[in-house]
């Protein structure tokens, strides 16, 4: 049986950066956990993060990392949160805030209007406890793919926080997530924020060798940075390829930027 792993982090870039990492580096560790891996897959279960504050960078790129267009944002919107819901909750969490309650949960389930996500995102609870002095936010998933979508979950519970609490409220966020997994095709797009194949060499160095999981990495990293892209027929990994492959330091997918300070919930 997979006991629970506990993180904690500073904030929730800080949390899906090292989350790439541990699944990088601790492959091992995984599998002794009870994770598994098929094919370039590698899923762990049953992680808690601890996260002292929600917060991504409002210079953060998802144009730039993943090829993300605004639509994909607004569909991700559409799909999980009903406002007309959300204003219901925020109603009752002010309520509590103004009657001075120091312990409250309040919880937002999230929509699945197109089915889209698969029902991923499950709910996001509005916490206060007693010698807490910020709020919690506490967003359970069903399963999460940690490298292209995570961040982009966190980035919604923030919003949503935002939205209930204010702006200029801070919350720590705490994440449940009894399914995570990335692919090798998948987790190479880090390289955009850190380097994967410096990683990936450091630690083939220090341990005589890769895992299974880290090698097939390794290869796939090599090959979508130099193979002609009308090679690749199968869209996702086609996606990696057009953000790994730069013109002058230029993606050349050539996607518009998509910065974390222009994404809000409300249109």
């Amino acid at each position: 049986m997979s006991l629970v792993k506990t993180f904690e982090f500073a904030t929730t870039e800080e949390a899906w950066a090292q989350l790439n990492k541990y699944f990088l580096l601790k492959e091992e560790e995984i599998i002794n956990r009870g994770g598994v891996r098929y094919g370039s897959k590698l899923v762990s279960h049953n992680l808690f993060l601890k996260i002292r504050r929600a917060y991504i960078n409002p210079e953060f790129n998802y144009g730039l990392m993943f090829g993300y267009k605004i639509q994909k944002w607004s569909k991700l919107i559409s799909n999980y949160v009903d406002l007309n819901y959300l204003d219901l909750v925020k109603s009752e969490v002010l309520s509590r805030e103004a009657k001075k309650n120091n312990e409250y949960t309040v919880s937002f389930i999230f929509d699945n209007a197109h089915a889209t996500g698969h029902g991923c995102l499950i709910n996001l609870t509005f916490i206060r406890r007693p010698k807490r002095l910020d709020p919690i936010i506490q967003l359970t998933l069903r399963s999460s793919e940690i490298t292209k979508r995570l961040i982009f979950d966190f980035l919604l519970a923030q919003r949503m926080a935002e939205y209930v609490f204010g702006p200029d409220q801070a919350v720590s966020v705490e994440v449940f997530l009894p399914n995570a997994y990335t692919t090798s095709e998948g987790i190479v797009m880090m390289e955009n924020y850190f380097s994967v194949d410096k990683l990936l060499k450091k630690l083939a160095k220090k341990n005589g060798g890769l895992k299974p999981f880290q090698e097939k990495t390794r290869k796939i990293l090599d090959y979508f940075k130099t193979v002609e892209p009308h090679k690749i027929t199968y869209k996702v990994h086609l996606r990696s390829v057009r953000q790994l492959q730069k013109i002058d330091g230029i993606p050349i997918s050539n996607t518009p930027p998509l910065l974390v300070k222009n994404l809000s919930i409300i249109k």
